[in-house]
């Protein structure tokens, strides 16, 4: 149901959290009126009949109420204007049952007040509090005027002279608000439900790309240090190791300034997707920005899987991409440092790592674990 009125309505409403309920109440507004403008022919027929003298008014009203239903319509799914199409139904909605009330008897006798009083709850939901109030006094003003005018005989004729049938089509007209005020209220709860869903999809779109990179799909800086520093919670309590690995390519400058940044861009992408085939679940590859890549292990049983997990990185970095006519080739340099063993902090931990890949950068298309004897590079 949802996407069917989605499909309905232009993406300048849906899109506009202010006006997208609003903009679907007034389509079931339009729609169930419209309805109702069919429904009345067989009624009036059954009730009244063709060979009564108000019968041309009541074709009149009935084509000129479909008419402008539709105009209505027209302009909120194909021109989305949601204020004038909303004027419009409401001005037709209110004219109209109060025509149908003086032409029944007038606001005492007529079973048709009762639609009439409804329409200021649709004021309020379609319009708003200000413009809602401002056609709430209309509506209250127009119906003390039918009042007076009733209670002087005034200004009204009677179409039902038969008791029986104005008591038969205040019934009718009684489970007619009930069936409208009940529809409204389920529309208005799926609408409000399609509008969590989009709302929730858009928070959690914005989420994923402040925790993400957008070029790789990979978790960037801040989720990364975000998850290590639980990890390192986590390792702390329950005596666990952990490792952490800077990766960094080589080579990739040249291939970026040689073939442009879309040769660039596809190598990432590529080494990307591999090292995410490569790492366990639990374990965390991110991008930190241009070439720089890190790599997270939680849970180390030792020195040697650790090992394993870099060396596989290695060879899948090294193997070549081809792209059309360009064979593209990159390594990369690893270096790892251990918790607890090299370092009980983040940024301890972080600078062993570091020291560590200073050291693979020497020999490329390597790794190497921190040492003590590793110092910090000067200048």
């Amino acid at each position: 149901m949802t996407r069917t009125a989605d499909s309905l309505l232009p993406s300048s409403l849906t899109r506009n959290s202010d006006e997208y309920l609003r903009s679907y109440l007034l389509l079931a507004l339009l729609l169930l009126n419209l309805t109702t403008c069919v429904l009345t022919v067989p009624i009036y027929l059954q009730i009244i009949g063709l060979e009564s003298p108000a019968t041309p008014i009541a074709a009149a009203t009935t084509l000129a109420c479909a008419s402008l239903y539709l105009l209505a319509y027209w302009l909120l799914t194909r021109r989305g204007r949601f204020l004038l199409s909303a004027n419009i139904t409401f001005a037709t909605l209110l004219a109209v049952n109060l025509l149908a009330t003086q032409l029944t008897g007038g606001f005492i006798e007529s079973p048709v007040p009762q639609l009439t009083l409804f329409t200021p709850i649709f004021a309020l939901v379609l319009f708003g509090m200000r413009l809602g109030l401002f056609w709430l006094m209309i509506t209250v003003g127009l119906c003390l005027l039918s009042v007076v005018l009733s209670a002087e005989g005034q200004f009204a004729t009677q179409m039902i002279p038969d008791q029986r049938d104005r008591d038969v089509l205040k019934v009718i007209f009684f489970f007619a608000l009930i069936f409208m005020g009940t529809t409204a209220l389920i529309f208005h709860e799926l609408m409000y439900q399609n509008l969590q869903n989009k709302l929730k999809q858009e928070r959690d779109s914005y989420v994923y790309q402040a925790s993400h990179d957008m070029l790789t799909g990979l978790p960037n800086r801040f989720q990364f240090f975000e998850y290590f520093e639980r990890s390192l919670a986590l390792a702390e309590r329950k005596n666990h190791s952990l490792a952490l690995g800077y990766i960094d390519l080589d080579g990739f400058k040249p291939i970026n300034d040689t073939y442009g940044h879309h040769a660039g861009d596809l190598i990432l992408e590529t080494i990307a997707s591999r090292l995410g085939r490569i790492i366990r679940t639990g374990d965390m590859i991110a991008r930190f920005g241009g070439d720089e890549f890190a790599l997270l292990i939680p849970l180390v049983d030792d020195r040697e899987s650790v090992e394993t997990v870099v060396q596989r990185i290695v060879e899948a970095v090294a193997h070549p991409l081809e792209e059309g006519d360009m064979k593209l080739q990159v390594t990369c340099s690893v270096g790892i440092a251990l918790y607890p063993y090299d370092a009980e902090d983040v940024d301890d931990l972080c600078q062993k790592a570091d020291l560590a890949l200073y050291r693979a950068k020497e020999e490329k298309n390597s790794y190497s674990f921190f040492e003590k004897s590793l110092k910090p590079v000067s200048g």
